[in-house]
């Protein structure tokens, strides 16, 4: 038996669960991914008994999660849409169709059934393991100067079962337009509407802050619970000028907005209420001055959100 490797894998997700951690058999979607660590936890129950030979009497099992991430480069895919969506609660479905859609946080919890697929025929017979109950908890992309969008995505889930062929009844491949990602060249990072020419890296994160919960006579978690949405982020901006730095010295806040690309396959991150939390300037004589900052994004009464996603601009 040859050894699998990664080329022979593929990830696939299904439409959201009609029920958390329902088995689910329609249509699957393929994950444009580079890369995914998902896996089936146990609690271990140490079983404690004064024995003369001091070993361990036993070991039960208890309670049992899946947890891990998927890593893409960020893409003008349906499904990495969907993943951003899923991560912002958003009641809305994530669709290119028509004039798109823009999304904010709320509190709609949506469950996928996540297929990989580990060898085999690609879609045929095969070793699969199928995770369910699977919640996107939290998201992170990081923007450099060259380069893809690399953007990761944390999943928190109930349990997974082995399969020797795919649970759906169809998988819908990624087109090769979805499989193009968005670069660095793509992206424009803007403060008070006005564009800054002068970042070299950007990063953002949205965290929901979900944990299994589970209840007595069950095993496995119910739907995770979700904490307090966090927008936080970072970004180095070369010192063209004081005027970055002394919003922060200053303590005002600042729309900070990050565009990807355009018109129907670009999307933008939207934050009206900025506080720049953290600033640093390094200077070194063969280098350019750079300020580095961190930032966390404020809830605002008028614009109704922290963060708006638009996935068709």
């Amino acid at each position: 038996m040859a050894i699998a490797t990664g080329f022979e894998t593929k990830l696939t997700i299904s439409g959201e669960e009609s029920s958390f951690g329902n088995a689910e058999t329609g249509g699957f979607f393929e994950v444009g991914q580079k890369s995914s660590s998902l896996s089936l936890a146990f609690e271990n129950i140490n079983v404690e008994r004064i024995r003369g030979d001091r070993n361990a009497e036993n070991i039960l099992k208890g309670t049992e999660s899946v947890s891990g991430d998927i890593t893409v480069d960020l893409a003008p895919d349906d499904m990495h849409n969907i993943m951003i969506v899923s991560v912002l609660c958003d009641a809305d479905d994530a669709d290119e169709s028509g004039t798109g859609s823009t999304y904010i946080p709320q509190s709609t919890q949506r469950s996928y059934n996540i297929v990989h697929q580990l060898d085999g025929t690609i879609d045929g017979a095969g070793e699969y393991q199928v995770f369910r109950g699977c919640q996107f908890n939290s998201m992170s992309l990081t923007v450099g100067a060259t380069g893809t969008i690399e953007t990761t995505f944390s999943v928190l889930g109930q349990t997974m079962v082995q399969a020797t062929a795919h649970p759906g009844s169809g998988v819908t491949d990624a087109t090769a337009s979805e499989r193009i990602p968005f670069t660095s060249d793509d992206a424009t990072v803007s403060f008070n509407s006005a564009d800054n020419g002068f970042v070299t890296d950007f990063s953002l994160t949205i965290d929901n802050g979900m944990s299994a919960i589970y209840t007595v006579g069950d095993n496995k978690p119910i739907e995770g619970h979700l904490g307090k949405s966090t927008v936080t982020g970072s970004m180095t901006v070369l010192f063209d000028s004081d005027a970055e730095y002394a919003r922060f010295v200053d303590r005002s806040e600042t729309a900070i907005n990050l565009t990807i690309g355009s018109v129907a396959t670009g999307v933008k991150f939207e934050m009206p209420r900025c506080v720049l939390t953290s600033g640093t300037t390094e200077a070194a004589s063969d280098g350019a001055v750079t300020a580095a900052f961190e930032f966390t994004a404020l809830f605002d009464d008028s614009a109704t959100h922290a963060i708006r996603f638009d996935n068709h601009l």
